[in-house]
């Protein structure tokens, strides 16, 4: 008679014991395996889209869950058909880039001389969602000033981002979102930031040769701190116009209203750098007092008729002489101290002088709005 030490049965023959009646076979075995590690990898996967992900883009786009889920399908049709593609949905862009994610616009921004920019969000399936702006344009010009910009290589120059993809004849950049331009900022502390921003901008563009060409409150780029008001960047953007100085054979293009008198001449052949330091001196004037300085009319001359320029050159120089006390009679009460007060006032009269030779360099408004922001 044999005797068994039912013990060591049990925990010999357990796995049998429990998993017979159920898998017969090691391929049985395999199977189940393969068909838990798939359901598992599926459902993860389907987390990964359905969750966070959704909410986090139905804060951030203001789209419901429905409409989300209708925009993924839609890019993931357009996936498999292209590596870049995108489409319209309720009034929104959307950009697909395979490998890089979908782009879902929410609100048209700003808009230069030839693009539009669209802040929004982009996300993938690994559940990164990112701030970002798409910058749309058809003008070949965007290839100059993405040149210009890498030729610039500074942070106070604003930057283009990459190219996403090109549909057409339209090219897509997706690049930083920067919180609004100019005339949107709040404070005089504020202004003066964004304002010496724009000065580093200018005076990185002109140690390397460049001018502007279209200074102006809508160009210059402002982030926001957390608390959504105190400007913690700025720099200059919209480069369309930016030219090399040595490249220049007169000055033309830009904001009419921005434009230097020297604009009007026949011949103004000089340091085109100090062009850019008038549109400035207007930009600043406007940020500053919420108008523009009253020699400054709303409709400019042409060089196209020489004559009437000459005679507006003479105009503006005598206007300017007797406007300039009441101009800054007229200078706000602002939340700054006396001196710098008065560091602004003759910083503005520096920048504004007919003569382009006795106006002041990038660099020396950077100094002095430096100076008025720390006093």
């Amino acid at each position: 008679m044999t005797t068994i030490n039912t013990t060591n049965y049990i925990a010999a023959n357990a796995g049998s014991m429990i998993l017979g009646p159920f898998i017969q076979s090691f391929s049985e075995l395999s199977l189940a395996i393969y068909l838990f590690a798939t359901t598992l990898f599926e459902l993860i996967r389907n987390l990964g889209e359905v969750g966070v992900d959704r909410e986090k883009l139905k804060v951030k786009t203001g789209l419901n869950l429905e409409e989300i889920d209708s925009v993924i399908t839609i890019a993931k049709k357009s996936f498999q058909n292209a590596e870049f593609s995108t489409f319209s949905y309720h009034g929104r862009i959307v950009a697909c880039k395979k490998g890089k994610g979908i782009f879902i616009s929410n609100a048209l921004v700003g808009e230069g001389s030839y693009k539009k920019v669209y802040s929004g969000v982009i996300f993938d399936f690994n559940g990164s969602i990112k701030e970002k702006a798409l910058i749309v344009t058809k003008d070949k010009e965007i290839v100059n000033e993405k040149r210009i910009v890498k030729e610039i290589h500074s942070k106070d120059v604003a930057k283009l981002g990459k190219l996403m993809g090109k549909v057409d004849d339209v090219w897509y950049y997706l690049g930083p979102l920067w919180g609004s331009d100019a005339t949107k900022v709040v404070g005089d502390k504020n202004k003066i930031r964004a304002l010496l921003g724009a000065a580093r901008s200018l005076a990185s563009m002109h140690e390397k040769g460049f001018i502007h060409g279209d200074v102006k409150p809508e160009n210059i780029l402002v982030k926001y701190a957390k608390n959504k008001f105190t400007v913690l960047q700025a720099a200059l953007g919209d480069l369309g116009l930016t030219k090399r100085q040595a490249e220049i054979e007169a000055l033309d293009g830009g904001t009419a209203i921005y434009s230097p008198p020297e604009c009007f001449k026949v011949d103004n052949e000089g340091d085109y750098t100090k062009a850019d330091m008038w549109s400035f001196g207007v930009t600043l004037y406007e940020l500053m007092c919420s108008n523009r300085p009253l020699f400054i009319e709303e409709k400019w001359p042409t060089d196209e008729i020489p004559l009437k320029a000459e005679r507006f050159l003479a105009r503006l120089s005598r206007l300017q002489q007797q406007d300039v006390d009441k101009c800054f009679r007229l200078f706000p009460a602002m939340d700054l101290s006396p001196k710098a007060h008065n560091q602004l006032k003759e910083l503005i009269v520096n920048l504004l002088q007919i003569d382009p030779s006795k106006r002041m360099s990038a660099k020396e408004a950077v100094d002095c709005l430096t100076s008025i922001l720390n006093s």
